[in-house]
């Protein structure tokens, strides 16, 4: 893992985690081990780059499933996604040498802490999804052009703009989805940057 993405083990969690489980779980994990001293602010900013995919879940079944109506397209987006991910953390990889980690400075899990911290952070997701989803609605009944809709929904909000571009079809449609799934919109950005709001 060291000599693929040039980071301590202590970002394996986050990254895995993250890919799996999507944004912004990844980029809190990446902040908490650079709180605790295991990860370098260097290695930390690109494990939150890298671990901030969405989830398998949403790309396969949601967009795939849901929206496209094949769960292979869906398999397919979210493998070039992750590539996409994986392969920044590779060439990457000289700009960050893994830290000491201080394994001593790991606490002890506090449940109700974790609990709060649980609930704040879907609160926060929940608002940002709903705030940036009725942006994205007003536009697409201001805006009656399908092709400048095209253009700035994937800026705004993931799962809205993939809606949206389904319904176009063709391959121009897939590679505006995978577009819209990597960048994945400002909600996102803004959940990610909540995740990582007690750190520098």
């Amino acid at each position: 893992f060291s000599r693929i993405f040039g980071l301590g083990r202590c970002a394996i969690g986050a990254i895995i985690i993250g890919t799996l489980a999507g944004f912004p779980i990844g980029a809190r994990m990446a902040a908490q081990e650079y709180e605790l001293g295991s990860l370098s602010k260097a290695e930390a900013e690109r494990a939150v780059i890298i671990s901030s995919t969405p989830s398998l879940a949403f790309v396969v079944s949601g967009v795939g499933g849901g929206m496209i109506g094949d769960t292979g397209i869906g398999l397919v987006l979210y493998i070039s996604v992750l590539a996409a991910s994986l392969i920044y953390g590779f060439l990457t990889r000289r700009e960050s040498i893994p830290g000491v980690e201080n394994i001593k400075t790991r606490r002890r899990v506090d449940l109700a802490r974790s609990i709060s911290s649980a609930a704040v952070a879907c609160l926060g997701i929940v608002i940002s999804v709903t705030l940036f989803s009725v942006i994205s609605g007003i536009l697409c009944e201001v805006i009656k052009s399908n092709k400048i809709l095209s253009l700035i929904l994937p800026f705004i909000e993931v799962s809205t703009s993939c809606s949206r571009l389904c319904e176009f079809g063709g391959v121009s449609s897939l590679i505006l989805i995978a577009f819209a799934l990597g960048f994945s919109g400002i909600s996102v950005h803004m959940q990610i940057r909540s995740a990582l709001a007690n750190t520098d």
